[in-house]
């Protein structure tokens, strides 16, 4: 025979109804999960009365990454703007933010699009395996980018449950000198 609890804590124990077919134990009903870590025992007993009790852990994960603090060269607002240096060469681009997940976080992956045109550039993916909020920061280079233009860029974050969450921000390039004309009278 098996039988299976799932064990709470705090709380009293949950009894799961379970079915056997062959060398297969299955629930026959809706299991009461908390989010985040959960503990199920099954307890074997043969015909004479030999018992062996397995327990298996596992994680409920419904609740996506959270995504915070995005900035572009420290900037949080709608229009960030980027220059050039003496020798036109686009400065650097810095984007940074938090993410955050209670259920074990997997990755950031970043890209960054230029708006009107078929060029894209993907990063490295940022990888994590824990609960904690981490600072994540990509740097984007002058050869990185496709000259001027409003660039978006997409950040999606995901947990080991496979959960998303996608934020994005933008940023404009002028690499262009202002000309400038003088009419005499």
């Amino acid at each position: 025979s098996v039988t299976a609890v799932l064990k709470k804590s705090p709380g009293p124990d949950q009894p799961i109804a379970v079915s056997r077919t062959g060398s297969s134990v299955e629930s026959t009903g809706v299991l009461d999960l908390v989010e985040g870590e959960n503990t199920i025992e099954f307890t074997c007993k043969d015909k004479l009365g030999n018992e062996k009790i397995y327990t298996v852990h596992c994680t409920f994960d419904q609740t996506p990454p959270v995504l915070s603090n995005i900035t572009i060269n420290g900037k949080s607002s709608e229009k960030v703007w980027i220059g050039v240096d003496s020798s036109n060469k686009i400065k650097t681009v810095k984007i940074k933010g938090k993410v955050k997940d209670t259920n074990k976080m997997k990755a950031i992956r970043i890209t960054v699009r230029q708006s009107g045109t078929s060029w894209g550039n993907s990063f490295r993916t940022l990888s994590y395996n824990d609960d904690a909020e981490h600072t994540w920061e990509q740097q984007i280079e002058d050869s990185q980018l496709n000259g001027s233009g409003r660039y978006t860029v997409s950040i999606i974050a995901e947990d080991a449950a496979g959960l998303t969450t996608a934020a994005s921000c933008s940023f404009e390039i002028d690499s262009d000198a202002p000309k400038v004309s003088f009419t005499a009278p």
